[in-house]
This record gives structure tokens, sequence and C-alpha cells, in this order.
């Protein structure tokens, strides 16, 4: 099984919707299907915001269904038989329902789940330190942190991280964090890498 859960932070200046864009762009282009969802009303990102984002549905007009059919969504495979990608943006505004329902499809979809990267504010890492949302924690395999000078690390230590070299996107060991410097358009890269090596 590759890597299911990634994480990317960056501070509050940074851009990433334009970073989610191009990563979704990369991955497009090497034929990876992605689908992509971003916290909606009352800066929350909901279990029922995501179904409905992906089903390209009204939130206001929820129903139970799309829970069942939002599941069709994120374990149809592409054209190659690999994994969907699934980019959260605003990851920080995960509430539990999200996170219990993205933990237990990740176990109970088995090689079908979609790699899931996580792309938010570094507040992230606060808001997954409590119950149920402290289990996804653990799950994140691979982190990268966009102009940070500090990072904390994916079990939030404060070790500094490696700078990711002139050259080529590093693959990450689980739960080594590679720093990006700021300006550098590496992301797509450097995530999209490290999906296809671990699909």
């Amino acid at each position: 099984v590759g890597h299911t859960f990634l994480a990317l932070t960056a501070p509050a200046d940074a851009d990433r919707s334009a970073v989610v864009s191009r990563l979704d762009a990369t991955l497009s282009g090497w034929s990876r299907r992605v689908v992509r969802v971003g916290r909606g009303s009352g800066d929350q990102l909901r279990l029922k915001t995501i179904a409905a984002q992906l089903l390209r549905k009204s939130e206001a007009d929820f129903d139970p269904q799309y829970i069942e059919d939002m599941f069709a969504v994120l374990t149809e495979q592409d054209t190659a038989g690999r994994p969907a990608v699934l980019i959260v943006n605003d990851a920080e505004c995960l509430q539990a329902d999200a996170v219990t329902y993205l933990t237990l499809l990740s176990t109970l979809a088995a090689e079908a789940a979609p790699r899931i990267v996580l792309v938010g504010l570094p507040a992230f890492w606060q808001a997954i330190e409590t119950a149920p949302a402290s289990a996804l924690k653990d799950l994140i395999e691979a982190r990268w942190d966009l102009g940070s000078h500090r990072p904390a690390d994916a079990r939030g230590s404060g070790t500094p991280a490696p700078v990711l070299p002139e050259a080529a996107a590093e693959q990450p060991a689980s739960h080594e964090i590679v720093t990006i410097p700021p300006g550098r358009d590496l992301v797509p890269a450097v995530i999209g890498e490290t999906i296809e090596h671990h699909p």
C-alpha cells in the first residue's frame, strides 16, 4: 500500500490555491484521477461539505445518499487501475465527522482508497491534536512545509526539517519532513513524484 495520507502546510501569505491547482495539473498530466475539496460555509470542512462538492450538489440540500455516492467517487480508480488522488485544501478546517470518515475510508477501502493530500495552514497540526482527529496524525506518512524555517514534524516535535535540495524532488521517508523554501515551484513535482513512486 502506498502513502495514503500526505500533508503540506504553508503560511497564511502563501498562495495555497495556486499550489493546489498546479498539483492537480501535474497529476492530471500523468493521467492520475484527481478530485478536490475545500472549506464550505462557515469556514468549516464537514463531511457533508466534502460530499456535496465531490458530487457537485448543494450542501444546503444535503441527502444522506450523498455519503454512499461519495464512496463510489472516491474509490473509482483511473484507467490504469491506480487509486484516485483527493486534494483537501483548507485542511485546518476539517471537522471531526470528515476526519473520521477519511480515516475509516483508508482502512475499509484498502487498495481502492484514494491517496489523500491535506493542504492547510500550520494550525492544521493543532487542529488534529485531540480525538477523534488525533488518529489522523499517525496516518500521515509524509509531510512538507512551504517556507517554514522550523516546522514541527508529524509527531509534534520541534526538530528543524531538512531543506529541499536545489536539485530534484526528494522522496521523504515515513514521517520525515522536507521544507520547501518560499518562492520555489517544486511542490507539484515533490508531492506528485511521491504519489507516483507509491501508487
